[in-house]
């Protein structure tokens, strides 16, 4: 008789770090398609470039923020509050009128 491998009926932390991976993978790809999304739209002259160049901002912002509180260093934190104003800055002006540089 064959022994079947017992299944693991519990999330461990095996489970944890893979769904952790996969996740920045994901995000990973994500950040590279709204890069060319952006690039794609300056080159086009679409005033889209604004949005999709400040939800990248907003990005690192968010991963600059966490290291801050990981690494406890105030450095992080400052530049992550500086690309978030920049984010909110550009989205501001592509909601409320920014009709696009190029």
């Amino acid at each position: 008789m064959e022994e079947q491998k017992p299944r693991r009926p519990v999330y461990d932390e095996r489970d944890r770090e893979i769904d952790l991976l996969s996740k920045g993978k994901a995000l990973d790809l994500l950040a590279g398609c709204a890069e060319l999304f952006t690039i794609l739209c300056i080159l086009k002259g679409n005033s889209a470039w604004m949005g999709g160049l400040a939800l990248l901002l907003l990005g690192m912002a968010a991963g600059c923020w966490y290291r801050g509180q990981q690494y406890e260093e105030r450095p992080f934190r400052y530049v992550a509050l500086l690309l978030g104003a920049a984010a909110a800055g550009l989205l501001l002006w592509f909601a409320f009128g920014g009709q696009g540089v190029a």
